[in-house]
């Protein structure tokens, strides 16, 4: 039977015990940003203009790939029903 590792880094496992141990004690105490209706807005008209790749403006805002496509996603959402209520196709 192996014996038991200590908690935290050891000399030979400081990146993986280091970055392993950071992320546990953050999984504790997430706190999540907040956007803006705004900053959302904003994102969103850069990404669907198509003069940046959603990568390069994933990186320039710090936002996640997978955030931006959701919020994409619900903008567009959002568009369609406004259509349809407006009696527009």
């Amino acid at each position: 039977m192996p014996a038991k590792r200590a908690l935290g880094p050891s000399s030979s496992e400081s990146i993986i015990g280091s970055s392993t141990h950071v992320e546990h004690v953050l999984s504790q105490t997430k706190k999540y940003r907040k956007f803006s209706a705004q900053q959302k807005t904003e994102v969103v008209l850069a990404s669907l203009r198509g003069n940046k790749t959603m990568t390069v403006l994933c990186r320039e805002h710090n936002v996640a790939d997978s955030l931006l496509r959701k919020w994409r996603d619900e903008s567009l959402r959002l568009r369609w029903r406004l259509d349809l209520l407006r009696g527009s196709s």
